[in-house]
């Protein structure tokens, strides 16, 4: 109990640090959760962020076009920086087999926000009433509307396959068999 105890107050104060004595006092497994879970909660709270500023953005802003891919491009840099910054330390605390479940609690948080993110661009970018006019050969109101959606969706699809190829890498995966976006 009281090393319990003393365990939660280092992982309380250090959260990435603390988790290293998890695996010292048999207790692996509560250290790997406790650590993806504060590894979750760090790229929600900057996915949250990067869109609730991107949201302010005006629209006459040059960026304002590409505003949504800029927020996917800074929820992969983020996530990828986690990634970078803990899994060393993983994989000599906790041993290479767990890697993949650190990994799973940063991506599946990474997809959780890129989903958020993406569902406001539909709904922003009206994507949806774009996608019901072209199949009903409806004349749009601006073929540039279109055009720009499909050049931000471009660009957030390449963003995205950065991110898939960068997780490819450091797992040393052939197949990436996870769920994205």
């Amino acid at each position: 109990a009281v090393v319990s105890r003393r365990v939660r107050e280092a992982v309380v104060s250090t959260q990435s640090t603390g988790a290293k004595l998890y695996p010292m006092v048999g207790r692996a497994e509560d250290g790997l959760a406790k650590l993806g879970n504060y590894l979750a909660r760090k790229v929600a709270n900057k996915g949250q962020a990067h869109l609730a500023s991107a949201l302010k953005t005006s629209k006459e802003d040059k960026r304002w076009s590409v505003m949504y891919a800029d927020t996917l491009t800074r929820l992969f840099e983020d996530s990828a920086r986690v990634v970078e910054s803990v899994l060393p330390m993983v994989e000599v605390c906790y041993g290479d087999d767990n890697v993949s479940k650190i990994l799973a609690s940063i991506q599946d948080e990474c997809v959780r926000q890129a989903r958020g993110t993406f569902n406001n661009f539909l709904q922003t970018r009206n994507v949806i009433d774009i996608v019901t006019a072209i199949n009903e050969n409806e004349q749009l109101d601006s073929e540039l509307k279109l055009d720009q959606v499909l050049e931000e969706m471009v660009i957030m699809n390449s963003r995205s396959q950065l991110y898939i190829n960068f997780l490819r890498k450091r797992l040393q995966v052939d197949e990436w068999e996870g769920e994205f976006i």
